[in-house]
């Protein structure tokens, strides 16, 4: 559905058509980096826009060696456990054994890449999960739902869409930017990495950075936005 909004006299048109999409490269190196923009755009604006992407390609990443940690004045994730609470120990689900040279290989990416790292010894522990993309990829998660029982809740407010939408009112132009692995660029504090621990049949690791399916990781991650966006938010955030 598309839906084209008249400021002269605020009426809604709405075309029942799908919104095309436009697939470009800003990648500057040899790998290709690409980008899908929507068809909004007049040619000038359209030009405009990628002429931007190309100058900040480097904040756009695409792949785990590409992440730039969010720096530690901003906060590090702490895992707060209710009181007397005694510590999850899962045994590992059963593993496809066709999927065992690809989980190996993404284990080892993501040790490399600073992401998760070897532990010797561990009062709690998860299980891991793989997701099989569409692609034929994989991609690694932990299921944390017995560890987010007794987690303490982040008193954080994540903002309300309503308010959001609010703020577009009087703007010509609105986008939306969807960020590569954003939790896997928030440090979590090293005496609670632990908490994270999960077994493999190569060892057990933990996470150095926020996983996916931990319990507060959402409101953590928008308190960090909110911080270092504070600025701008109700201008043109």
């Amino acid at each position: 559905m598309r839906e084209v909004v008249d400021n002269a006299d605020t009426h809604v048109h709405t075309y029942h058509e799908p919104l095309k999409t436009n697939k470009v490269n800003i990648g500057l190196g040899e790998e290709p980096k690409e980008a899908i923009i929507r068809d909004y755009w007049l040619d000038k604006e359209f030009s405009k826009i990628i002429e931007i992407l190309h100058e900040f390609e480097d904040l756009f990443p695409h792949r785990y060696h590409e992440l730039k940690f969010v720096h530690h004045s901003l906060g590090e994730m702490k895992i707060k456990l209710k009181d007397g609470a005694c510590p999850v120990r899962k045994r590992p689900y059963q593993m496809n054994l066709n999927l065992h040279v690809k989980v190996k290989e993404e284990i080892e990416k993501m040790i490399a890449y600073g992401i998760i790292e070897v532990v010797e010894e561990s009062k709690g522990i998860s299980s891991m999960v793989i997701n099989i993309k569409t692609d034929g990829q994989i991609r690694i998660y932990v299921d944390y739902r017995e560890l987010n029982t007794i987690c303490v809740i982040d008193p954080f407010l994540t903002p309300f869409t309503e308010e959001i939408l609010e703020g577009f009112i009087g703007h010509k132009i609105y986008s939306f930017t969807d960020g590569f692995s954003g939790y896997h660029q928030v440090q979590i504090a090293k005496e609670d990495q632990e908490k994270t621990t999960f077994a493999t049949e190569w060892g057990s690791f933990t996470y150095m950075v926020m996983p996916f399916g931990l319990k507060n990781v959402l409101d953590f991650f928008s308190c960090i936005v909110v911080q270092a966006f504070q600025d701008f938010i109700h201008k043109f955030l």
